[in-house]
């Protein structure tokens, strides 16, 4: 190889190098903006699209590659209500592990999740749902760890929400009062709402009124 060639051979190889380093930093920085999430199914295998990309017949428990920030899951099944379920990629494994049950539609369906195999899963994964819902509901609302309250003119509970029934995270504050005390009672329970630094304006607030029992003993 003469020397022209071993010049053009050197700038090739120079430029091919520079190429692949800037493709491997390119990579490098991509991979810093994902994170893997894993989505446990019910049932054990389903469809999953994460925002516009779609994932046939996964198992329960897979892991995907996804970019740091709020993203759509929806799981799909036939036989099966959709589910569609916004998340924030959290900095944390822990956080980045979905529990998602869906409701049968059909007869078959049905008749599938009572399967001992299924079934099984099935009461882990609500499970956990169910609590994983539990403390989000609880940090997003620090007002239901002092709840019920008792007062002597009042009383204050969660109840299902009458505005969004079908929202798991949404909830109402039932307060319950004496006919006789009302307008006190009433006064009183906003009171002790706003002396704990809640606004009953961020709620929604039924009111229950019962008829007030006067002891003879």
């Amino acid at each position: 190889m003469d020397n022209t060639s071993k010049k053009k051979f050197i700038i090739i190889a120079g430029i091919v190098i520079a190429v692949l380093f800037i493709a491997w930093i390119i990579f490098a920085l991509f991979s810093l903006k994902q994170t893997t999430i894993i989505i446990n199914t019910s049932p054990m295998r389903a469809n999953i699209t994460i925002n516009d990309r779609e994932y046939l017949d996964q198992e329960s428990g897979s892991d995907y590659r996804v970019n740091k920030e709020s993203i759509q899951i929806t799981v799909h099944r036939e036989g099966f209500i959709d589910r569609v379920v916004s998340h924030t990629v959290g900095e944390t494994e822990e956080s980045n592990i979905l529990n998602i049950a869906l409701q049968p539609n059909t007869f078959e369906a049905d008749q599938l999740l009572k399967s001992a195999e299924e079934s099984a899963h099935r009461e882990s994964i609500v499970t956990d749902d169910y609590l994983e819902l539990l403390n989000t509901v609880n940090e997003k609302y620090p007002i239901l760890s002092d709840l019920p309250y008792y007062d002597r003119y009042f009383v204050i509970s969660q109840g299902l929400s009458q505005k969004n029934p079908d929202d798991p995270e949404s909830f109402a504050l039932y307060i319950d009062i004496y006919d006789m005390f009302a307008e006190q009672g009433k006064r009183e329970a906003y009171q002790f709402l706003k002396n704990n630094n809640y606004n009953p304006d961020d709620f929604e607030i039924i009111f229950r009124v019962e008829k007030y029992q006067v002891r003879s003993d």
